[in-house]
């Protein structure tokens, strides 16, 4: 019964750090962002945007640009020291 826990929150845990992409971290991973990956990834992004609107400029009033992660993420922010 442990083991069968620990397998099914293992893929849990794997899926929503490394497969599920966060609108609240700029539709990244986790793991992306843990890892240092998130410019690369939003740079691309971004090339392939800039593309999209040069080739079809009429489908927007302006150039799309890939939205950027916050400066902190947080689940359960840390509270203030209480001094």
């Amino acid at each position: 019964m442990l083991e069968d826990a620990r397998a099914v929150f293992a893929e849990l845990f794997d899926w929503y750090n490394n497969k599920q992409y966060h609108s609240g971290i700029a539709l990244l991973t986790p793991a992306d962002l843990h890892h240092g990956r998130a410019a690369k990834i939003i740079a691309a992004r971004q090339l392939v945007l800039d593309e999209a609107f040069a080739h079809h400029p009429e489908r927007s009033a302006k150039p799309p640009s890939h939205p950027l992660p916050p400066e902190a993420s947080w689940i359960n922010p840390p509270t203030t020291a209480l001094t």
